[in-house]
């Protein structure tokens, strides 16, 4: 069964979420933050995709070079992927005129005063910035609506739909992760909606899915170099809508190859261009590719499951009904249960793997944020009216969004965090102790950072974003009660 969602649905289900993160933008929360955000300001003021001349110095500052490379030019690089400051260049021009307009000078003072600490906290609050971290919003409210569409093409329930998509959008880590500038919301959403895209292609055979779904991957690969690991199920996907038909394997293969190349390609000549190589992203991580893959499985990839500390599970407790639903999903959609969980796997297994697995001063497991879509999708077939369905579904509502509350609320506290665990956390820790303790203990004292609370004029864009969330809420909650109820099978 599948269904046309509805535009005016998909406008409010948009603008719910949009308003919805964007009310609770952080913006630059950490020091990755503040590198994309001085490269997007380089490229508006200077045109080039360097880093800022004469403000960092490799040799007082040695931490750096595991973000940063010298080029062959003598200028200093950003090591990581491009594609979240192209992205956020219309947002960051628009907040750069705003900042003209304006006086900032409390904060840059501020600013200057607490360097070099590298702390955003004044600098999230200058209009360029809060306009350039836009694009994550942006973003993560688009994914929700795919993801809808998704279940409601996939399922026909137009209720399931709308709960799957509330669960998505409100009780896992794409609510904090829309406040933030870090890359994963652009990999999230380019992932998504490859697989919505070929998911249609299915469906109507038509070449331009493809193409855009292509595109797509090669985005992802640009925003975050390790997001080509989940190009390889996507050919696998092909090649079993065409089994019967294997003469169409090699066409469908090159439509979505071709446009990937392009960005691949892209890529590898920027590589070219600053380092000399085709290969060299000039990353630390890359030049000691070897300890960067280090990771003991036997801790990590427990760790990342049920680990208090970094359980994708724990931060998104929604992600649960995934077992309950599993099954059923693959049972009814063996191709895409196939594209799913490769993907889910392939991205689970390398960072279990990965050194750094553990994401420090992020919140939960940052680098599963991509797979949390894809995770959730079996939940839409699992939704319906059966009694202990809605009450574990809203159990599940209620403490995943307590648990993202504590995030969105207020930036992640990472001198609270490092005080409860008593400095670098031991292995024992990642499974029996969680940095949402100290984080909801940082709010239970008030400490709330909203930006529409700072003014007067910010509290007015608030109210009206307000009103925007509860509008659209209303209209898709009315929209709900008058479709016609989907049979209930008791499974």
């Amino acid at each position: 069964m599948s269904a046309i969602p509805d535009r005016k649905y998909q406008v409010a289900v948009f603008l719910l979420f949009l308003s919805l993160y964007v009310l609770t933008l952080k913006g630059v929360c950490t020091g990755d933050n503040v590198f994309h955000y001085e490269r997007v300001q380089n490229i508006i003021k200077n045109g080039s995709l360097s880093m800022p001349e004469g403000k960092y110095d490799f040799d007082k500052q040695r931490w750096l070079r595991g973000f940063m490379a010298e080029g062959r030019d003598g200028k200093l690089y950003l090591t990581l992927g491009d594609g979240l400051s192209i992205a956020a260049l219309p947002f960051a021009l628009v907040g750069n005129m705003i900042e003209r307009a304006v006086d900032v000078s409390p904060y840059e003072s501020k600013m200057e005063e607490s360097a070099p600490k590298l702390n955003p906290f004044y600098l999230r609050k200058l209009p360029s910035a809060f306009f350039t971290a836009l694009i994550n919003p942006f973003a993560m409210a688009l994914t929700v609506l795919i993801f809808f569409d998704s279940c409601l093409r996939m399922e026909g329930v137009f209720r399931s739909a709308a709960s799957a998509s509330v669960l998505l959008g409100i009780g896992t880590i794409l609510w904090p992760y829309s406040s933030t500038f870090w890359t994963q919301p652009i990999v999230t959403l380019c992932l998504f909606s490859a697989f919505y895209c070929v998911f249609l292609y299915k469906k109507n055979s038509s070449p331009k899915l493809l193409l855009l779904a292509g595109a797509l991957l090669g985005y992802s690969f640009i925003t975050r170099y390790v997001s080509i690991i989940s190009v390889p199920w996507f050919i696998v996907y092909l090649v079993l809508i065409h089994w019967r038909e294997k003469r169409r394997i090699p066409a469908a293969i090159g439509l979505l190859v071709s446009f990937f190349a392009m960005f691949f390609l892209l890529q590898m000549s920027w590589n070219w261009y600053r380092f000399g190589s085709v290969l060299d992203t000039g990353a630390k991580h890359q030049a000691l590719w070897g300890p960067s893959l280090r990771g003991k499985l036997h801790i990590s990839l427990p760790a990342l499951l049920l680990g208090l500390n970094r359980s994708i599970f724990v931060f998104s407790p929604p992600l649960i009904l995934f077992f309950f639903s599993i099954k059923r999903f693959v049972r009814k959609y063996r191709l895409e249960g196939t594209l799913l969980l490769g993907v889910v796997l392939t991205f689970l297994v390398f960072y279990a793997k990965f050194t750094l697995w553990k994401s420090s001063a992020s919140w939960g497991p940052r680098f599963l944020v991509p797979i949390t879509p894809f995770l959730f999708l079996p939940v839409c077939a699992f939704i319906n009216r059966v009694k202990w369905k809605k009450v574990l579904t809203y159990g599940l509502l209620a403490v995943g969004a307590i648990v993202q509350l504590s995030a969105v609320l207020l930036p992640l506290q990472v001198e609270a965090t490092d005080e409860y665990f008593g400095g670098t956390p031991r292995t024992v820790d990642y499974f029996a102790k969680s940095e949402i303790i100290p984080q909801a203990k940082m709010l239970f004292a008030g400490n709330v950072e909203l930006w529409f609370l700072d003014s007067a004029p910010k509290l007015v864009v608030g109210l009206i974003l307000m009103a925007v969330c509860m509008a659209s809420g209303y209209y898709c909650i009315r929209q709900i009660k008058f479709q016609p109820s989907e049979g209930v099978d008791g499974s």
